[in-house]
């Protein structure tokens, strides 16, 4: 038996749910594009690791970044993003067992002109026949 990847369709999901909220004007991006307008949120890193022991269930962590103008702009996006994750959501091929934000960090960047908010959000899928 193959082990479905949950990679994209947990991509998939946290995107409709940021652009669901409105709150960076549908500027959503899995690669930033030269010249992006502020504020908008980049769609990083996922880490996955897969169990098969009793069920495949998957253990993820999706980064989602906001890059502001502004420490406070990041920090109020942040938190609409965070209401919005922070929740059950729907995955495609998967059932959400378990959800949390486990860390946030808020910084300027080397500019000092730029300010970031790094999410984490962890959920616990498993793959749905």
């Amino acid at each position: 038996m193959s082990v479905r990847d949950p990679a994209y369709a947990l991509q998939k999901a946290v995107y409709q749910a940021i652009i669901a909220t409105g709150a960076v004007d549908g500027r959503v991006y899995s690669e930033v594009p030269a010249q992006a307008v502020k504020p908008f949120v980049q769609i990083g890193d996922d880490f996955i690791v897969s169990n098969r022991e009793a069920g495949e269930f998957h253990v993820c962590t999706a980064v989602v970044n906001v890059v502001a103008a502004s420490k406070g702009k990041a920090k109020e996006i942040a938190g609409i993003i965070r209401a919005a994750l922070e929740a059950p959501i729907e995955i495609d091929g998967f059932m959400v067992c378990e959800y949390e934000m486990p860390s946030s960090i808020y910084r300027i960047d080397n500019d000092c002109m730029t300010a970031q908010a790094s999410l984490e959000f962890d959920y616990l899928l498993q793959t749905v026949e």
